[in-house]
């Protein structure tokens, strides 16, 4: 037996107990008689809510016969194939009789039968027999019913207030169900509209039939099934029930399939109807590809009039005066065309489940319980669409679905996108010609498609155009945070770093580092002291007082190590000297030599490490905070019952050659806890961690958790920033290139059936441990955040390959090592390097807002994730610049922290960049296009509100070149510079940026 027979039972067991309950309490009759006709008009009212209630299915021609004790159907064979959930139902005091019709008119046996069961349990000769009297349900089955109970004298009594008083008190759980068929329904409208536009703007060979087998497709697969039901937390399976698209002028408002004519990007009317749990949703939308003026504001008219009809919808209203009404409002709107007056459908929807129209003729009333749709269908608008020669006749649809409950306001259950979708582009005079130069006429009056190369250029200039005029917001806005960290005095997200090199200290004596070999250089972290070999002698430097360290290889494998120290003569504010005398001087750089190129790398590395250590150090020490304040903070341990997950490892180990024993991972009240097989305990509390990500099984080779920290973790003897849970997915590796050759027409592709129930089972246990942990962690404001696997790229860094994909927050590679991780508010700008039309790849620089960190660099992008990189960065309202040639980012920095006010009086980093971007247009783009455009807010440090907000009441100044006067406003009163000021720093600086590498 699957979910659904389950799900039906379980329904019906809950639904009788309370039938039954409320019978006992009602002393106006004995027993419960529901009268079902034959025809779908008759199949109304209230006895229909009550079979979707009570049996979970809609009947014809049968009757239903429930006391205390027993029900009784009396229906043929192929009723009794909707009620095969029921026959396997066992309960101890309720039994459930199916009695075979007979079609001959002789159905006297099985009235017999019912009555002799009802006077077993209620010994008497007037029986009071509740009916549905008021429907006036009909068929030769309830006539003969009818003769039975006359014959028998038995008393009827009306029961439609008490079935509406039985099925109100589960009123929400049915509109729950209807409520879920149509989010069902939304999702599938989005995946065709998106398939519908991609096929379109690439001009693929598609026809309209091949969009519905590929929802078909994307139902029939396992995978999809399983992220569905967990999306929206179905109990059982659901079925499509139609799918079809019209295109090209060939437009029927009663089209059961689509036609095997191909995909044309005029007016594209595409629709879905689904069934879950017996309850259906049916919605059409029209997609307009290039509308001009006129046929906006068609399309207008007819979805305000399609919404004024959803208002009119409500308990006990008749069609017709729904029908009447909209039709009013129609004709007031074009009163002055008496064309488009007349276009007025015959009927505005229907009644789910029958043959009953929304038109102006029919008098039934709307009852609750009812599934009604209400469809929009205007055909022959003559209209001029673009690059056809004449006027063309077009049709627009929308259609949704309302499930009319008593008590609930909203009842519209499908919310597909309204507003229509198009590419506000316009040609080029070539491409024009072009257009009308290819049209041909042909016998069915059809026009043929534009060219791909056209529209593939025309879809790419929009995007560009997007992306240039968010760029442009993104850079006044830019502007004004710089202008807000100047007047608050701060040049860095981070605490202001400062350090009076007089002060700093390493060893007190020599013989404290007598443990080094000589003749090599050695780094201590816990002194952040640089020991360098002087003529034979350790000299130890403080990690502060570097301010670079670079290596260089020579030929035969051997290299050489430069370390440059920070001397009075950069004059920045956040090293302070002492006075020196005459006599005395700074090192400025040292350059040493060995035979081994990857030692000196190493070196390099351990440098760096320690140079990030120490200025950390320093930060908390101004602050005045202790390093391992959440480190005391104790692990609050549940005593049992805490969420686990079991069998992972963990990455990084202690021993970077081995792999860590299996353990498991357990949440408890203020924090989680890896044990290992071997004993090793991790602690870590919710206020240590940063960010924590998780990687789904679904697109990778492995399933984990990941976490980075604010401060490094103790494990053992080794300090670790971040930490990864997992586990491998046995054969995913092999199949991942075969994922990768799947078309977007031809996703039918078969995995291994092993590999996928593996994934399904990995995904199932990583989130459930992390849905049973969030009562913990939820009041932390943590979040696992998951990989947008559609932005991702391949890059060098820290020469290795690495792919990097982005977060809500962060950009990452964390699914190979080294990992990798950037915080997206951290960044100042991003700029793209070295694109230009003959290089087949590109460089990444993010410069971070803490002006005295190194950029990060990301080499060897393919140039063909230039569009990707550059609509990720959009959509994330990053500021990004792209230039021909690598820059000098370290000279540039130290440029702007000398003379921080000047560089945002000069116009902050759009003048800066602006000798060095390209002037041509952002680069045309190979690749596809994104599947969800996403219009979330990336993360900044000043919000676009409040720069309109401060931009109105000129809170700050935004300054220009010429405007030179008001340039004292944005410092300090201490340092107010006087014009004098201004024209000595611009003598200083004649030729200004000029840092190309």
């Amino acid at each position: 037996m699957d979910k659904v027979q389950i799900a039906l039972q379980n329904k019906f067991k809950k639904n009788n107990k309370l039938a039954t309950t409320t019978l006992r309490k009602a002393n106006q009759f004995d027993c419960l008689v529901v009268l079902i006709g034959t025809s779908h008009t008759s199949n109304i009212g209230i006895q229909k809510g009550f079979q979707q209630w009570y049996l979970g299915c809609e009947l014809m021609d049968c009757i239903l016969i429930m006391s205390k004790k027993m029900l009784c159907i009396i229906a043929d064979e192929v009723m009794f194939q909707k009620l095969k959930h029921l026959s396997d139902i066992k309960m101890k005091t309720f039994t459930i009789f199916f009695l075979i019709k007979n079609i001959k008119k002789n159905n006297h046996q099985q009235f017999q039968f019912a009555l002799e069961r009802l006077r077993k349990e209620y010994p008497s000769n007037n029986y009071r027999l509740a009916l549905n009297l008021s429907d006036g349900q009909k068929s030769p089955l309830i006539t003969e019913f009818n003769q039975f109970i006359d014959q028998n004298h038995l008393i009827k009594v009306d029961c439609t207030s008490f079935l509406k008083e039985l099925i109100n008190n589960d009123n929400k759980d049915i509109f729950e169900y209807y409520n879920t068929c149509g989010k069902i329904n939304s999702y599938y409208m989005k995946f065709m509209s998106q398939r519908i536009e991609l096929a379109i703007k690439f001009n693929e060979n598609t026809t309209n039939y091949s969009i519905t087998q590929a929802v078909k497709r994307e139902k029939s697969s396992d995978l999809n099934q399983m992220a569905i039901r967990r999306k929206f937390g179905l109990q059982g399976n659901y079925d499509i029930l139609s799918s079809t698209v019209q295109s090209g002028g060939q437009y029927n408002v009663s089209a059961s399939e689509s036609t095997q004519s191909r995909l044309v990007g005029d007016v594209v009317i595409y629709s879905f109807c689904c069934q879950y749990m017996q309850s259906q949703s049916y919605c059409t939308r029209t997609l307009l590809f290039q509308p001009n003026q006129e046929l906006e504001q068609i399309y207008r008219v007819i979805l305000n009039v399609h919404a004024f009809a959803l208002g009119l919808v409500k308990e006990d209203i008749q069609f017709k005066q729904i029908y009447r009404e909209t039709q009013n409002i129609w004709e007031t709107i074009f009163k002055d065309d008496q064309e488009m007056k007349l276009k007025f459908p015959t009927d505005i929807g229907y009644l789910i489940g029958s043959q009953m129209l929304i038109d102006n003729h029919n008098t039934e009333s709307i009852q609750d319980r009812m599934a009604v749709v209400i469809r929009m269908f205007v055909d022959n608008i003559l209209v001029q669409l673009p690059f056809y020669p004449e006027r063309t006749n077009i049709a627009i649809c929308l259609a949704d679905t309302i499930f009319v409950v008593s008590g609930i306001e909203d009842c519209v259950i499908t919310k597909a996108e309204k507003e229509f979708t198009f590419v506000s582009y316009q040609p080029t005079e070539e491409g024009e010609r072009f257009f009308k130069s290819t049209f041909q006429k042909t016998e069915n009056s059809d026009v043929l498609h534009q060219s791909e190369r056209i529209t593939r250029e025309q879809f790419e200039q929009a995007e560009l155009n997007k992306i240039k005029n968010d760029q442009e917001k993104l850079k006044e806005i830019k502007q004004y945070e710089l202008e807000v960290r100047l007047n608050d005095q701060q040049t860095r997200q981070e605490p202001k770093l400062l350090v009076k090199m007089d002060q700093l200290q390493t060893f007190q004596k020599e013989d404290q580092f007598d443990q080094y070999p000589m003749g090599e250089i050695a780094v201590d972290q816990d002194k952040s002291a640089i020991l360098i070999p002087i003529r034979g002698t350790h000299y130890p430097f403080h990690a502060l007082t570097i301010q670079n360290v670079s290596v260089k290889e020579l030929p035969n494998g051997s290299g050489e190590i430069t370390i440059r120290f920070w001397t009075n003569e950069f004059h920045i504010d956040t090293r302070e000297f002492p006075p020196m005398d005459q006599d005395q001087m700074f090192l400025k750089e040292i350059t040493l030599r060995n035979q081994e190129f990857i030692k000196l790398q190493d070196i390099e590395n351990e440098i760096n490490v320690c140079r990030d250590d120490a200025r950390r150090k320093q930060i908390e020490k101004q602050m005045e905070v202790d390093k391992f304040d959440f480190v005391i903070e104790k692990l609050t341990v549940l005593p049992k019952n805490s969420p686990c997950l079991s069998k992972v490892y963990m990455r990084p180990t202690q021993s970077q050659k081995t792999r860590s024993p299996e353990g498991f991972v357990e949440c408890h009240e203020n924090g989680f806890r890896y044990k290992s097989a071997r004993g090793e305990v991790i602690d870590f509390t919710f206020t240590s961690i940063k960010h924590c990500f998780f990687v789904s099984p679904e697109d990778e080779v492995i399933a984990c958790i990941h976490f980075i920290f604010k401060m490094p973790i103790k494990c053992g003897k080794i300090l670790f920033s971040q930490i990864q849970f997992y586990r491998d997915i046995e054969g995913a590796s092999e199949q991942e290139a075969a994922r990768k050759k799947v078309r977007l027409f031809d996703i039918d592709h078969v995995f291994d059936k092993k590999v996928q129930d593996r994934r399904l089972e990995e995904l199932k246990n990583f989130e459930s441990f992390i849905q049973q942990s969030e009562q913990y962690y939820k009041r932390f404001n943590i979040k696992f955040e998951r990989l947008e696997k559609q932005y991702s790229f391949e890059g060098n860094y820290a020469k290795e390959r690495v792919v990097f994909q982005p977060t809500q927050s962060c950009l990452v590679n964390i699914v190979d090592q080294p990992f990798f991780t950037l915080t997206l508010e951290n960044v100042d700008i991003m700029c793209c390097e070295r694109v230009q039309e003959e290089t087949i790849s590109f460089d990444l620089v993010a410069v971070l807002k803490d002006l005295e960190a190194q950029v990060i660099r990301i080499e060897a992008i393919d140039r063909e994730d230039l569009k990707k990189i550059q609509q990720w960065l959009n959509k994330k309202k990053i500021l990004f610049f792209q230039t021909t040639s690598g820059l000098m980012w370290r000279n540039m920095q130290f440029s702007i922290q000398k003379d921080f006010p000047l560089f945002v009086y000069d116009g902050g980093w759009a003048t800066m960049m602006k000798d060095h971007m390209e002037h041509a247009p952002i680069q045309q783009f190979n690749d596809e296009p994104l599947f969800e455009p996403d219009s979330s807010n990336g993360p900044t440090s000043v919000s676009e509100f409040e720069f309109e907000q401060d931009k109105k009441n000129n809170k700050y100044l935004h300054l220009q070149k010429d405007d030179e006067s008001d340039f004292s406003d944005l410092v300090d009163s201490e340092d107010i510079m006087s014009e004098l000021d201004i024209q000595e720093r611009r003598k200083r600086k004649k030729v200004k940026y000029n840092f190309i590498d």
